[in-house]
């Protein structure tokens, strides 16, 4: 396919946008206390990735018309419309959510075009690493005056969220010493925020994605020398775990994951029941509407969100959305099956970036934090496109 120069710049300064997004998201609590410009510039940002990704492909012959694209434009639009309609019936801070919403669609979109198109797989992928490691610079450069200072005020923070679910961009390296040392940062970069369910998402999509690319997909079997290896990079890396835990963090990290079941999982329990209630308790619009945008925070009596994507999106979006989002999920496991049976070597970074995402999907939240939501679409507009385009080929 034509090369053209201009389509190159606006990848790169797309990349760009998408950079300062999502680095300006780490650590927005703190950055938003001290600089009151940051909210505006983030709305011109958001705007500016909207006019260019829309531009880029306002030809609709040009979009991508597989199902899972399809399944994710309806749950896109649907949730924008009902959160304009629940801005009309509710008190909702919606004014910074609207452009957010759609921030995941259009990148998405723009992403399976631009794959498509320009055949750059490679780019796409070092660009990825490229800005993992700003984020990740970033991270740590700020980790003692951040992530530690809002431990200690009972604000435990997401930041390595954003280096997470970057891991299955880094695992789609064709080298290994990338991979390794992809898998390494991003252990680091959990194991530093103090987040459990950041800490066992990690651990369940490395684990996937070494059974995938090893068993599944080389048909190898691990020789002993591969398991007394493996046994002891694992001590290594427990023991390195264990020096930094009492060392520089003072025991916080065991201490957090042995309180799990005494803390009831940070208050979750309680949390899903509130919702469950709140379901129950519904009219009938309600129910098939749902209440709005992060309806549980001014529903719930802890004024919080549910702490699960699947209540969450019934609760604000009700039954229309719902059956959106499950018909979406369906078409990206669909998505991973056919790479399996097609021998791609995108299936294991595809099948691990599942695990994460349902992992943290039940415990917490991707689907209502456009920060998060926007790195696994982008991720998924690649993998989509690339099968997209072999299929073709």
């Amino acid at each position: 396919m034509k090369k053209s120069f201009s389509q190159y710049v606006v990848f790169f300064i797309i990349s760009a946008l998408y950079l300062y997004l999502e680095q300006g998201e780490m650590f927005s609590r703190l950055i938003m206390e001290e600089e009151s410009s940051f909210a505006a510039l983030n709305y011109i940002i958001v705007a500016i990735i909207l006019i260019a990704g829309i531009s880029y492909f306002r030809n609709k012959n040009k979009w991508p018309h597989d199902k899972l694209t399809k399944k994710f434009v309806n749950f896109t639009l649907v949730v924008y419309v009902l959160t304009i309609f629940g801005s009309l019936l509710y008190a909702l801070p919606t004014r910074n959510v609207y452009g957010y919403i759609l921030v995941p669609l259009v990148m998405y979109l723009y992403m399976a075009i631009f794959v498509q198109r320009q055949e750059e797989e490679k780019l796409v992928i070092i660009t990825m690493y490229v800005i993992t490691l700003v984020l990740a610079f970033f991270y740590f450069t700020n980790y003692f005056t951040n992530v530690l200072y809002l431990y200690d005020t009972a604000q435990v923070t997401n930041t390595s969220y954003t280096i997470l679910y970057f891991l299955p961009f880094l695992l789609c390296a064709r080298k290994n010493i990338f991979r390794i040392a992809s898998i390494i940062l991003v252990l680091l970069a959990v194991m530093f925020s103090l987040k459990r369910g950041g800490f066992i998402a990690f651990i369940l999509s490395v684990a996937v994605y070494l059974y995938i690319h090893q068993i599944k997909m080389k048909k190898k079997k691990i020789k002993l020398w591969g398991w007394i290896m493996v046994l002891f990079v694992a001590a290594g890396v427990y023991l390195l775990v264990v020096r930094i835990n009492s060392e520089v963090l003072g025991d916080l990290l065991f201490t957090r994951i042995s309180g799990v079941q005494e803390e009831g999982g940070s208050g979750r329990s309680g949390i899903y029941r509130e919702v469950f209630r709140l379901i129950g308790d519904s009219s009938v619009l309600g129910i098939f509407l749902g209440h709005g945008w992060c309806g549980t925070v001014r529903d719930t009596t802890f004024h919080l969100t549910a702490h699960n994507d699947f209540l969450e999106v019934f609760y604000d979006f009700g039954i229309i959305g719902f059956v959106l989002y499950i018909a979406f999920i369906v078409q990206l496991v669909k998505l991973y099956r056919r790479l399996i049976r097609n021998n791609s070597e995108y299936a294991p970074a595809m099948g691990a970036s599942l695990v994460m995402f349902f992992v943290n999907s039940m415990v917490s939240h991707i689907v209502i934090y456009c920060q998060y939501m926007l790195i696994f679409t982008v991720f998924w507009g690649f993998i989509s496109a690339s099968e997209n385009k072999k299929m073709l080929q």
